[in-house]
């Protein structure tokens, strides 16, 4: 009982898309979280563009915006 549980299985994500913080002041290579919606949502800017994804953890409920990236 319990094992392998989704963490974001009761997590309600925006039906739509949902604007958060303009492109430019998103920093290059630092996580920022931020909401979109009732969502915590990680942001991520690298060489390759803009990432999002929620910003918890499906695996201990951690959030994703502490980590570290590699």
């Amino acid at each position: 009982m319990g094992v392998g549980v989704d963490r974001n299985a009761f997590e309600s994500p925006p039906d739509d898309w949902v604007e958060t913080i303009p492109a430019a002041d998103l920093p290059d290579n630092t996580p920022v979280k931020v909401k979109a919606g009732d969502m915590d949502v990680l942001l991520y800017r690298d060489d390759r563009g803009i990432h999002a994804i929620g910003n918890t953890c499906s695996h201990y409920g951690g959030p994703l915006n502490e980590g570290t990236f590699e």
